[in-house]
């Protein structure tokens, strides 16, 4: 069952809980990249563009040289 065949509430549902999970991870791993642009992803899911742009750009802040950060930051604007 993908994503597309859940409805509004149960797409949001998830993302909201996947939104704490990529934060929770942070607190523990605070400089990961990969979980910072996946917690934008999932906020870009949410409409909470604001919150996902700071997360795109801490990741990029931390590793500024991996090219792919800077992919996912375009299509975050885009």
């Amino acid at each position: 069952m993908g994503l597309a065949s859940l409805n509004p509430v149960e797409r949001r549902s998830l993302f909201t809980e996947a939104v704490a999970a990529y934060e929770r991870s942070l607190a523990i791993f605070p400089l990961d990249e990969h979980v910072l642009v996946r917690l934008g992803q999932a906020l870009d899911e949410l409409s909470r563009f604001d919150e996902a742009r700071s997360a795109y750009r801490k990741a990029i802040e931390h590793d500024p040289n991996l090219g792919v950060l800077h992919a996912y930051y375009a299509q975050h604007l885009f």
